[in-house]
């Protein structure tokens, strides 16, 4: 009987945890909806100026055009950029969609190591670093990402963590 009340607990708060992480991430994805419409400074100006020039090329001339405004040789996120450009999605839109795997990613690496709910989302909606990346810092925000679903994986036995570290 012990072992299925246990059972029953741990559904429940998985549950909740899905629940907050759904919750706090939508509205993490509205503001950031909200911010980088109205803010457009610094990097953002180059990732807007490249996000809409590589529109409508092929690959090599995207490429080549990306590197021009970025100064960069990042292939994952060019090549990330380069479809959602060309599949029409909104650059703000991306950018959301972007903030919204950071989050998730390193709240779900997070409760793998049975982190605390108000210690994960104080980190991620209080912290200057994490606030820099969901603005500004798009290819290192891209490499975050991979990297929070690598330790994951890593935590549940995942055959393809090589590929996440190696992105």
């Amino acid at each position: 009987m012990g072992q299925i009340n246990q059972n029953i607990t741990d559904n429940y708060l998985t549950l909740y945890h899905k629940l907050i992480m759904v919750i706090f991430g939508t509205i993490l994805f509205l503001i950031s909806l909200y911010l980088t419409d109205n803010y457009a400074y610094d990097d953002l100006k180059l990732y807007n100026l490249s996000y809409e020039q590589i529109s409508n090329l092929n690959l090599l001339e995207a490429y080549a055009i990306y590197f021009l405004i970025i100064g960069s040789f990042e292939p994952v996120h060019f090549f990330l950029t380069w479809i959602a450009s060309n599949v029409g999605l909104d650059r703000n839109l991306f950018v959301g969609i972007c903030n919204l795997l950071l989050f998730t990613s390193f709240f779900q690496l997070c409760r793998s190591y049975r982190v605390n709910t108000l210690v994960i989302l104080f980190v991620c909606f209080s912290s200057f670093y994490f606030w820099i990346l969901f603005l500004e810092l798009e290819r290192l925000k891209l490499s975050f990402v991979f990297l929070f679903y690598a330790g994951l994986m890593s935590r549940n036995n995942g055959k393809y963590q090589l590929i996440f570290y190696l992105l």
